[in-house]
Order: structure tokens, then sequence, then C-alpha cells
């Protein structure tokens, strides 16, 4: 825990409470590059609000998830058709890998965690939370690589 306390944000920047400045490198657990207090997100958030916060998308159906599924579909690499949304980083992975089984028929995992593949025919799951939308330079990592 650092030696710091804060007392706002903008863009970029966070203070602490005797309004000295700092970079924030840490961009909210790394979940979060939008900067602080975007003008944008801020309002879009707001106008939300004011219509519905949360209604279960397990449960119900709403707008808002089903904009952002399409989006995604949109935008990712590949053929996505069907978008999954999850709580946690583990939810995610088990969705992924119980959509895997189904996709594949098989239920044996290999996990290699830094390591470089050979050229196999595989089912790759990438884990885009820290290195997608737009933090290399493209909206997903994978981007980068023949993958």
């Amino acid at each position: 825990m650092e030696d710091v306390i804060i007392s706002h944000a903008e863009g970029v920047l966070v203070y602490d409470i005797g309004g000295k400045e700092y970079i924030d490198c840490f961009a909210g657990i790394a979940v979060n590059n939008a900067g602080h207090r975007n003008p944008r997100i801020i309002k879009a958030a707001k106008d939300q609000i004011d219509k519905l916060v949360h209604c279960c998308a397990y449960v119900y159906y709403s707008e808002p998830p089903a904009l952002v599924a399409e989006k995604l579909a949109q935008n990712t690499p590949g053929r996505l058709n069907k978008t999954f949304f999850s709580n946690s980083g583990a939810e995610a992975i088990e969705g992924a890998l119980s959509i895997a089984k189904q996709f594949t028929g098989k239920y044996e995992f290999i996990a290699l965690p830094g390591q470089m593949l050979p050229d196999f025919q595989i089912l790759f799951i990438a884990d885009e939370v820290q290195s997608g939308f737009g933090r290399t330079g493209k909206l997903f990592a994978v981007e980068h690589y023949k993958v």
C-alpha cells in the first residue's frame, strides 16, 4: 500500500489530499483504460443510471448488454456471434473452458502461462482483460500475431 491518500482524479492524473499531482499508472487495476472522469463516460453512465442501474443479464434481457455484444461481434477478430457476460475473471475463464468443451467435444486442457506454443491445431483462449481494448495499439492484443 502506497503512503499516499488520493482525494480526486482527472484524466491520467490523481491528486493527494495535499494537492500533489501523480500520473496514475495503475488505471483501476488494469481494467479501466479510459482515464478518470472522462466526460463522455460520465454522461453515458448518468444517462444509463437514470434508466436502469442493473437487472441481472442472466435473468432478464435489456438493451445495454445487447448493444455491447453487437459491438464486440463487429470488432473482434474471427467470427464471434455469441457473447457471455460474467462477473469475474475466474467466471469468464470457466465459461470459456465450458464453451471450448462444447465446441471441440474434448475435455482436457493445457495451460502454459508465459510460454510460446509450437504449431499445433488447438483452440486458443485469450484472456484480454489486461491486454485488450487498445492497450497494445490494436483493439485486441492477439491481432499482433497470427492467431
